[in-house]
């Protein structure tokens, strides 16, 4: 039976869920504008932003742990592919989707209910909403990946 290949998929689908998800349910809060929304939905997004890294490194490690008890080759080319892939989606979701979503929820916990100039300008970015495209594109590249197997 493959438990660690369940657990890894079972885990990464709680870790996307997690930051995919509730990212996208942040962008559409922000496109509001409801100042107190963004304030209560933000802090409580940063308050669930430390599960997001603890589910992807638990996902990580039931992949690990399923690659050498699975028999899996962890250096076939389909499984490096993965590798890049989960290293770019990581990377989109820190360095660009959660640095944004800090910078709004600081925005809005200093701006009035009213909203201010700095607020509006982070809203009314398109280089988040094109991140979340691109972290979704990876998420659905990972899947086709780990299902098909191509390069194996």
């Amino acid at each position: 039976m493959r438990i660690f290949v369940f657990l890894h998929v079972l885990s990464m689908f709680v870790a996307v869920a997690l930051s995919g998800g509730i990212d996208l349910l942040m962008l559409r809060i922000a496109r509001t504008r409801d100042v107190p929304g963004i304030r209560t939905a933000f802090s409580a997004r940063h308050r669930l932003g430390i599960l997001i890294p603890v589910a992807f490194a638990v996902g990580l490690l039931f992949g690990l742990i399923a690659v050498f008890l699975e028999g899996f080759n962890p250096f076939a080319r389909w499984l490096l592919l993965a590798y890049v892939l989960f290293v770019a989606g990581i990377a989109i979701g820190r360095f660009l989707i959660a640095e944004w979503i800090d910078r709004v929820r600081g925005a809005a916990l200093a701006a009035p209910d009213s909203g201010s100039p700095e607020l509006t300008a982070l809203i009314d970015e398109t280089r988040v909403r094109y991140g979340l495209v691109v972290f979704w594109l990876v998420i659905a590249a990972l899947v086709f990946v780990m299902i098909l197997k191509p390069l194996a």
